[in-house]
């Protein structure tokens, strides 16, 4: 199916008021957001052609829709390129100060991305050595509240050098978005990853994890500004 002008822009609005309230979005919100220039039997309408085509959904108990791994997907791949987050000129010093010692690197490199995007984030140096941190960001979430999900990702997290290779494989030179059951954390999980160099010749992953509601948008563009600071991995 070919969306239309107007129901892309209200899978957008959408998707962005979900990302800030982590709540359904009713038609009259969104008749709202948008300036009243169409009805809320109009936005309605294309609400439920949206859902019938497989980009949003609703909670039972809930009149209002919520995006769909595939309404992210769609969302996701029609991000415009954007700008690299420009980081404070002490980062950078901080940054060129840690470049003989790997380790202090990668810890730097995760401390920045979790405080940065406010999710969870991860390096896996040389793919075989892991540091992570963040995880408060992330189960603070409303979508971690339950103990079976934080139980499920929790082992994931401490199992992650061992899985660091296969999630390597799937990871292009460029940075990847993965949402739903493409994402190796999980389906309700969004994810950003990006292969670099810490050092010459060592090749590490960087990588943020999150819910699928997560400011991709926003998280690109640190991860950008991140990889400035580092060497592209040359294969």
């Amino acid at each position: 199916m070919t969306l239309s002008p107007r129901e892309i822009k209200l899978l957008n609005v959408v998707i962005r008021e979900y990302t800030r309230t982590a709540l359904p979005v009713g038609s009259g919100r969104l008749a709202e957001m948008l300036g009243n220039r169409f009805s809320p039997a109009t936005i309605r309408l294309d609400l439920a052609d949206l859902e019938a085509e497989g980009y949003l959904t609703h909670p039972h108990t809930s009149a209002g829709r919520i995006p769909t791994s595939e309404g992210y997907r769609f969302y996701i791949d029609h991000l415009p390129s954007g700008e690299a987050w420009e980081p404070a000129r002490r980062l950078t010093l901080e940054a060129r100060s840690l470049q003989s010692d790997l380790e202090a690197l990668a810890r730097w490199a995760v401390k920045m991305l979790a405080e940065e995007t406010g999710e969870t984030a991860f390096a896996g140096v040389g793919l075989d050595q892991v540091f992570y941190t963040g995880l408060t960001n992330l189960f603070s979430k409303p979508e971690f509240q339950e103990h079976a999900r934080i139980v499920r990702l929790s082992s994931i997290l401490d199992h992650l050098d061992e899985m660091m290779h296969s999630i390597a494989l799937g990871v292009p030179r460029d940075i990847r978005i993965y949402v739903g059951s493409e994402n190796p954390f999980g389906a309700q999980c969004g994810s950003i990853l990006m292969k670099v160099c810490l050092t010459p010749g060592v090749e590490s992953l960087l990588g943020i994890i999150g819910p699928m509601r997560m400011d991709y948008e926003r998280n690109m563009a640190i991860m950008r500004g991140m990889r400035l600071f580092f060497r592209e991995p040359t294969r």
